[in-house]
C-alpha cells in the first residue's frame, strides 16, 4: 500500500478566530469553507502563499457526533492521504486489522476514514 501525505486537518474552538489567525498571522491563504452535514461540522483550508501542504481546520457543532468539549490535546483532528484506490487501500487495511471507520460520500468525492493505532483518523482519498 502506498499513500502520499497532503494536508493536516486540526479541531479549532472557534472557527473566525482561528481564520483570523492563520490568515492574518500565519498569513496563509483561505482556500475554501464548507459544512459536512455527515459530521455537523464545517471545514476550512489553508495553503501557505508559497504553495506546500495544506492545513485543514475542522469545527464540530454541539450535537454532532464528533462533537466533545474542546481540551488541550484535541487539536490533531485527522491526517489526509491521497491512494490511487481507496476500495482496494480500505480492502488491504481491513485485511491487517484495520476497519473503515467512516465513509462520506458527494456527487465529486468520497473519504474514507480509518484510525491509526492511538485512535487517530486517516482519512483517505483518491
Amino acid at each position: 500500500m502506498k499513500a502520499k501525505l497532503i494536508y493536516t486537518g486540526i479541531r479549532v474552538k472557534n472557527m473566525e478566530e482561528s481564520i483570523r489567525f492563520y490568515t492574518e498571522v500565519m498569513g496563509m491563504k483561505l482556500k475554501g469553507r464548507n459544512t459536512i452535514n455527515v459530521t455537523s461540522g464545517e471545514v476550512a483550508a489553508l495553503v501557505s502563499e508559497d504553495g506546500g501542504p495544506e492545513i485543514e481546520l475542522n469545527y464540530y457543532k454541539e450535537g454532532s457526533k464528533y462533537f466533545e468539549s474542546y481540551s488541550l490535546g484535541q487539536e490533531l483532528d485527522h491526517l489526509a492521504f491521497q491512494v490511487e484506490d481507496v476500495n482496494k487501500f480500505l480492502f488491504e487495511a481491513k485485511k491487517l486489522g484495520y476497519h473503515t471507520a467512516l465513509e462520506i460520500k458527494s456527487p465529486n468525492s468520497r473519504w474514507a476514514y480509518i484510525q491509526d493505532p492511538n485512535g487517530i483518523f486517516i482519512e483517505l482519498f483518491a
